[in-house]
């Protein structure tokens, strides 16, 4: 499985591991870990250091017509392209902050979701633990990248 991860979402990932919530290495070992090449720039320019470039697979724009069409609506050129791989199969997830973003992906049908929901995902795939999760969520909340109702989603996803 492929999976595309925004700008912001990688800037999270990083607080997560600076803050030692998240070991993201599972996770490279585990998807094929992508983004474009717009999204290099940002990464590149921002310094962030949970993406490794050499774990990742840096891929031009896919789709013209769902890139053009996201640009028009004033998405910048990274997010557009991370969006142009969106698919309605299983094979391709997107992890966006971005809420226009994740709305349009949507909207698409695509399998696009916060990072939250990659975390619970990696936890129903025992990549995380459920304290990992807990505590991501705690983090999450506190910053108010989350909405209480996502929270509280995750709390009672914690205690089936």
């Amino acid at each position: 499985m492929k999976i595309f991860i925004d700008t912001f979402s990688w800037a999270k990932i990083d607080l997560l591991i600076s803050e030692s919530l998240f070991d993201f290495d599972p996770i490279y070992d585990t998807f094929e870990v992508c983004i474009t090449h717009f999204v290099s720039e940002e990464l590149n320019h921002r310094g962030l250091s949970s993406c490794i470039s050499s774990k990742l697979s840096i891929l031009p724009v896919k789709n013209k017509r769902i890139y053009e069409d996201a640009i028009s609506q004033g998405f910048d050129k990274a997010d557009a392209s991370i969006l142009s791989y969106g698919t309605k199969n299983d094979d391709v997830a997107i992890v966006t902050e971005d809420r226009p973003l994740l709305l349009l992906g949507m909207s698409y049908k695509f399998a696009i979701m916060q990072l939250i929901d990659f975390c619970r995902l990696l936890n129903a795939m025992e990549l995380i633990t459920k304290r990992e999760l807990y505590r991501i969520n705690q983090k999450l909340r506190i910053l108010e990248n989350i909405t209480k109702k996502k929270e509280k989603e995750i709390k009672l996803y914690l205690q089936r």
